[in-house]
């Protein structure tokens, strides 16, 4: 199997002898917050850009998000109606959703990788953002958890991606937090994602023969 390489960062032209998943401008895109949510659109939680908008969120707690981030930093749960020098931390806001289940779903072009449920501690408190999460590998997920998080990494432009995507237990919905185009990846999502990508190159094989 030729070279891998993820997130593509070159200027030239991709040597022959190498196969690339997730190009420059997809990369940048999913490591901005802003344009990222203005992709996704209606797959994401409600969301406002500024900081006097936040009643139009509906709940007395929202969530605050930096544009870059990563692995849970840059975002916290405050009150909608914080002190301006809270609210301007930060640079987009989000309705918070607190009875949710949470999962990160690894696609390699639109096909499901792997897919764990994360849950917090028993006891914690669901406005903390960045708890000491369990990971449980699931086999089969809810079909709206799957479609929103492949249009998730369409909409974003990612061959491979990390999507986080929670789904409201109040009402059903699911919704796409962010597609990460540098995800962690346990044992067992490495050997699952080698295995689809060595199958896609048979069959690109088998097409050109």
């Amino acid at each position: 199997m030729p070279p891998l390489v993820l997130n593509w960062g070159g200027t030239d032209g991709l040597p022959a002898d190498l196969i690339a998943l997730n190009r420059p401008d997809a990369v940048r895109i999913a490591s901005d917050q802003v344009e990222s949510l203005r992709r996704l659109g209606e797959l994401a939680p409600l969301t406002v850009l500024r900081p006097d908008d936040l009643h139009m969120l509906g709940s007395g707690r929202v969530v605050g998000k930096q544009r870059q981030g990563a692995r849970g930093s840059g975002k916290a749960v405050i009150a909608n109606d914080a002190p301006w020098s809270e609210r301007a931390r930060y640079d987009l806001f989000q309705e918070f959703i607190p009875d949710r289940a949470e999962y990160r779903v690894s696609l390699l072009n639109g096909r499901v990788v792997s897919a764990y449920i994360k849950q917090p501690p028993a006891g914690g408190n669901p406005e903390d953002l960045r708890p000491e999460w369990t990971h449980e590998l699931v086999a089969t997920l809810p079909l709206a958890v799957v479609s929103t998080a492949r249009e998730g990494a369409r909409r974003i432009g990612l061959d491979y991606a990390g999507v986080d995507v929670i789904v409201d237990r109040r009402t059903g919905r699911a919704l796409c937090l962010e597609a990460n185009a540098a995800p962690g990846m346990s044992e067992r999502t490495l050997s699952s994602l080698y295995t689809h990508l060595q199958q896609t190159l048979r069959r690109r094989l088998r097409r050109a023969s």
